[in-house]
């Protein structure tokens, strides 16, 4: 399964410290470069994120257009943009957001989304209790769980 990631899921993986799910979950994880720009700027802006590391295994790539191009009326950041460009590009099994205007823009281009709370619900045994973590952690609450 190619999923495509947006900055949010990377930083809060990391905090709970379980991004390795995301190799264990999807054959390949893809992410824009403005994601891993994004990611170094919170991790030296917000004391939370401060020593956490983006993932050296996950691939680098720009998409070819903006997400203008596909979706006009779209106003999202432009990690979530190029999140959602691309991985419509690559026709990727799913994109990987947390925020709900994105997933929303997502689904209007016919991408399957997941957010954080899904990937540590579905992960290896133990995770649900780092699903827990992670609420107490600040993480927004994430009904929804991988296959739905």
């Amino acid at each position: 399964m190619i999923v495509v990631a947006d900055t949010s899921v990377f930083l809060n993986l990391c905090r709970v410290g379980h991004e390795e799910l995301l190799r264990l979950l999807f054959s390949q994880v893809v992410a824009p470069a403005v994601v891993q720009q994004e990611f170094i700027r919170a991790i030296s802006a917000y004391p939370r994120f401060q020593g956490l590391v983006f993932p050296s295994w996950v691939q680098i790539n720009d998409p070819a257009q903006p997400l203008a191009a596909i979706s006009p009326m779209a106003l999202l950041d432009p990690g979530e943009s190029d999140a959602i460009s691309l991985a419509h590009e690559l026709k990727a099994d799913a994109v990987l957001l947390d925020e709900s205007r994105g997933r929303l823009v997502a689904k209007s281009l016919n991408l399957r989304t997941f957010g954080v709370l899904g990937i540590l619900a579905n992960g290896q045994e133990g995770i649900v209790d780092s699903a827990r973590d992670a609420r107490a952690s600040g993480l927004a609450p994430e009904s929804r769980v991988l296959g739905e």
